[in-house]
């Protein structure tokens, strides 16, 4: 299996993202949509006894079965309407209506958009959740896009199905193939833009309520930008290579927001280099805890038989151990001899970093005349990843302190360290990366930033002044400007 990295490649810098979805227990579908299997046609749904086909590129759902006793105590309930009320949503298919299913400890949804060369990943990781599927109280839901057989990646595996599935993760042995009940599914489907996302999320939130929700972002990563005009260098999630989309990062915030104006326990990046101070700061109103990579992980992502295990034995865990088990995961699956970092962080003091950020520019602004080349010097040597201009904040702090003697500069990258610590609760790396602290931030020369700053406003995606963080930062965003070369 190759191990394509997470982040866009230099060649194609692809950019891909998704979410977990949250998991209740739904059963079997059968005994709705005329019983059992079925097959799809041209977008709508035939009754069966069994077995599914799929004709012009519409998935059906694989036999029916219902979900008795998962091996953690009670039966499931039966995910297909019943009676109450029924979540459906316009362009999918499916054997039966969703039915609400009863409150829950926790909902985990995956929105994990397959329509590029992560594909093949996609049915491992699914694979490694059905090693533990859903409970009584856990629930994990993942909608799942497959490219079109044409691709010159597509992966054959599996059945080689191409549109989007809607899953209700449930436990089996069968470690090739995912077995876990098909809700719905859609064969024409953009996992790119921003309201199928929404769409995603207000489906999963209203049929599988909880007490708490996490989402896992599924996919490439690489930060803040989007796409570059001369080279396809990439900053947002999500991309679908076939229909030549993505989200870009201003609009995450309002991709993932709740209906109820609640916030997620948990936001999981399972993408590349997407925990940045400028990422972060975008969605640390909408959740209370952010997990995440500063460096491209291997194409495999996220160990879940690492980590799921753990929140199905602690149903009653807050996001913060939800996040901490997925680092956990990250280095007991690759080992220290790799180039992984994971790190955990509060959103709720994102805030009083950026302000220390924001105090801390404008004092090496002021100091450029005296220590420029220290400035400078500390900005190279400074721990970056897998794209040069991202580095890692502490370790920034930390070179400034070693190199630049003025008072001012001294005591602001104290607040910075004070701040960023507070922030970051957790992190773990590979030996590959010894001075990755947890969080990385945009710190080109301001020659770099001019050039990406034409790249960027030739219509390919928003411009570093966009980014919330630019404008209730902009000492920082001066410095990058004005900064020494």
């Amino acid at each position: 299996m190759l191990n394509k990295p997470r982040s866009l490649s230099a060649a194609t810098r692809l950019l891909a993202f998704s979410a977990v979805v949250g998991f209740y227990a739904v059963a079997a579908l059968s005994g709705c949509g005329g019983g059992g299997g079925g097959s799809t046609t041209g977008g709508t749904t035939t009754g069966g006894n069994g077995g599914g086909s799929t004709t012009g590129g519409n998935p059906t759902p694989s036999p029916s079965a219902s979900i008795g006793d998962p091996g953690r105590g009670g039966a499931l309930s039966d995910g297909c309407s019943r009676g109450g009320t029924v979540i459906n949503q316009p362009g999918w298919s499916g054997q039966c209506s969703t039915a609400v299913q009863p409150t829950r400890k926790w909902t985990v949804l995956l929105y994990m958009n397959g329509a590029n060369d992560l594909e093949e990943y996609g049915n491992l990781n699914l694979n490694q959740m059905e090693q533990f599927g859903s409970d009584n109280n856990i629930t994990f839901v993942a909608q799942f896009k497959r490219i079109q057989s044409s691709a010159s990646y597509d992966d054959k595996s599996d059945g080689d199905w191409a549109g989007a599935r809607r899953f209700v993760v449930r436990r089996d042995s069968d470690s090739n193939t995912v077995t876990s009940p098909i809700i719905s599914t859609r064969a024409d489907i953009d996992m790119g833009s921003k309201e199928t996302l929404q769409e995603f999320i207000q489906w999963g939130v209203k049929t599988f309520p909880a007490e708490r929700y996490a989402i896992v972002l599924w996919n490439h990563g690489a930060g803040w930008r989007s796409r570059s005009a001369k080279s396809p260098v990439t900053r947002g999630f999500s991309y679908d290579d076939e229909k030549e989309t993505h989200i870009d990062t201003i609009e995450i915030p309002e991709a993932i927001r709740l209906d109820s104006g609640r916030k997620w326990d948990l936001v999981a990046w399972d993408s590349s280099l997407m925990q940045m101070m400028e990422v972060a700061y975008e969605i640390k109103d909408q959740t209370n805890w952010i997990v995440g990579s500063e460096e491209s992980p291997p194409g495999r992502g996220y160990p879940y038989d690492r980590w799921v295990d753990k929140l199905i034995a602690n149903p009653d865990a807050d996001g913060r151990f939800v996040g901490e088990a997925i680092c956990d995961a990250m280095i007991a699956g690759y080992g220290i001899n790799s180039n992984i970092t994971e790190s955990l962080l509060d959103a709720s003091k994102i805030a009083p970093l950026a302000s220390a950020v924001n105090s801390f520019g404008a004092s090496l602004l002021a100091a450029k005349g005296a220590f420029g080349n220290q400035i400078a010097d500390a900005r190279e040597d400074s721990e970056q990843f897998d794209y040069d201009e991202n580095k890692d904040l502490l370790d920034f702090a930390r070179l400034i302190k070693e190199r630049v003697s003025d008072p001012a500069v001294q005591a602001s990258a104290t607040r910075v360290e004070e701040a960023a610590r507070a922030a970051i609760v957790k992190t773990v790396n590979g030996e590959d990366h010894p001075n990755a602290k947890g969080l990385a931030i945009y710190l080109p020369s301001p020659n770099a930033y001019r050039r990406d700053d034409i790249s960027q406003a030739n219509g390919f995606g928003q411009r570093y002044t966009e980014l919330l963080f630019a404008r209730d930062a902009p000492n920082w965003q001066s410095f990058l400007t004005q900064g020494p070369q």
